[in-house]
């Protein structure tokens, strides 16, 4: 092919990119991506101009020189084609600016070395022009740095047509079509950067294939603002909610975090430890009154920090779609207003919203009831959770709370119709048996203790109760009284319940 054919193409190549920048710089409202596609184009052209000024020259020497001049113009195309999809598809904050920069070590290395390439055979060990124009033949041994840079040249490519491929997927049909010719566009590059590897010709095909590419750029550029607007409306979305939001890889590594995240970090003084969320929880759990367990997130954990504040920290998994764990979601949510909010309805509803039963207020009310309506002898069962806050401590709240539930809903199976269960306070319970004695309270306290032995094997604790009954037998007795009869029974069970799982522990 003489040098007629593929200097005609390069310049019209270079027209089009021309007009191309100049369209782009005369829009009204340029944005980052225009921006973007103006640095692409131009290195394109800068490309166009070192083939073209090698097909037009005589001398041998400045042939040979323009020659190794467009290998630093390939690997910035190649780069500029990466930065351009992550910016693209709204993917900056993946790449820390130590990372961006670092990509522009071998382009910017290989220009030193084209430059200075007459003085050292990094790029060719051997190299002879056969002739110049009107026919240009060149014969060489290509030397280490050539193919240094072509590997560069390939990864670089292959990770920005991966890279735009998954993201294409995620996006909506309607928001699909600047992604479409962006993707179309990458496809090109690299269809003809493969022949290259395998067919020789005079015309370069890979400068070919990123002029074509460039303009199906442009179009995209054009079309992206209804692209743009879903991009952006999900990344706000997710950095304008209010819990804090941490993403984190296979091994816990943060990979991102929302705007509330970083602020709490920054309120609550906790600095990452080598981008481990787990140092995260571990300092949590320091600066917590009550530790927590570490080892099961998913259901969510308390903290209460010594400051008064309370943090619920909840673990969601992300899988791909084989159900392969790729990493999960952690949610931070200040829960200090809402537990007070939850404390202040307890104490004027008479309900506790942990367990459903009726609170010490409401006990009181009740008893008052039952005073004016005769309901006696009125029986009392005082009952104390056995090893509760030992479940918190090794287990979690999230156990504990489960054990007090459990109880509740075995102390509304168990009991007959007409008693009253109250929750009185962190693992006291109340119950009121109105017209029954001493002997119905013994016999309802045993089958409460049966009907927690047997879902012992359900739970990674084992429920117990220490009960104590008190029977008020008439209208002259305070109820204050009766319920400390009932309680002192209570502790008395509670210390025999010691006494005999020390002698099993011996």
């Amino acid at each position: 092919m003489i040098d007629a054919v593929p200097l005609a193409v390069y310049t019209v190549l270079a027209l089009c990119s021309l007009v191309l920048i100049f369209l782009t710089l005369h829009k009204k409202d340029r944005s980052r991506m225009d921006r973007d596609l103006i640095f692409v184009t131009a290195v394109i052209l800068c490309w166009l101009v070192s083939a073209i000024a090698f097909f037009s020259t005589r001398d041998a020497a400045l042939a040979r020189f323009l020659f190794d001049l467009k290998l630093p113009f390939v690997a910035l195309t190649v780069l500029a084609w990466f930065l351009y999809i992550v910016r693209f598809y709204g993917l900056t904050s993946y790449f820390p600016r130590a990372v961006t920069a670092s990509l522009f070590i071998i382009p910017i290395f290989t220009l030193g070395i084209a430059l200075t390439s007459p003085y050292h055979s990094f790029i060719r060990q051997e190299m002879e022009i056969l002739g110049t124009y009107p026919r240009h033949m060149v014969r060489m041994v290509r030397g280490p740095w050539f193919w240094y840079h072509s590997v560069y040249c390939y990864i670089l490519m292959l990770a920005a047509f991966i890279l735009a491929l998954t993201q294409h997927k995620q996006i909506l049909r309607i928001y699909r079509l600047p992604s479409t010719l962006l993707l179309l566009g990458i496809s090109l590059s690299v269809a003809a950067n493969i022949l290259v590897v395998r067919i020789s010709l005079a015309l370069d095909l890979s400068l070919v294939s990123a002029s074509f590419s460039s303009m199906l750029l442009y179009l995209a550029t054009k079309n992206y603002h209804g692209l743009d607007f879903c991009i952006r409306a999900r990344q706000e979305a997710f950095h304008y909610l209010d819990r804090s939001i941490f993403i984190l890889d296979d091994e816990e590594g943060i990979v991102s975090a929302n705007r509330s995240a970083r602020s709490w970090l920054e309120q609550t003084g906790i600095t990452p430890e080598g981008g481990s969320f787990r140092s995260v929880a571990e300092k949590m759990a320091a600066l917590s009154e009550k530790q927590e367990s570490l080892d099961d997130l998913g259901q969510g954990n308390d903290f209460y920090f010594r400051s008064g504040r309370i943090f619920n920290l909840r673990k969601k998994p992300i899988y791909d779609r084989r159900n392969n764990p790729l990493g999960s979601f952690v949610f931070i949510t200040d829960e200090t207003e809402n537990r007070k909010l939850i404390a202040y309805l307890d104490r004027h509803s008479g309900m506790d919203a942990l367990t459903g039963l009726s609170n010490r207020r409401q006990m009181e009310e009740v008893f008052s009831q039952l005073d004016r309506d005769g309901g006696y002898p009125l029986a009392i069962i005082a009952g104390d959770l056995n090893n509760l806050k030992e479940i918190n401590d090794t287990l979690g709240h999230q156990q504990g709370d489960i054990l007090l539930r459990v109880t509740a809903e075995t102390l509304r199976s168990t009991c007959p119709p007409r008693a009253r269960i109250f929750r009185t306070g962190g693992d006291e319970f109340t119950i009121l048996l109105p017209g029954h004695g001493t002997e119905d309270a013994d016999l309802l306290t045993d089958a409460i203790r049966n009907a927690l032995e047997k879902q012992r094997h359900r739970y990674p604790f084992k429920p117990s109760i220490a009960l104590g009954v008190a029977v008020q037998e008439n209208p002259g007795e305070e109820f204050s009284g009766t319920l400390r009869r009932a309680d002192a029974a209570m502790y008395r069970d509670k210390e025999r319940c010691k006494s005999q799982q020390a002698k099993r522990t011996l």
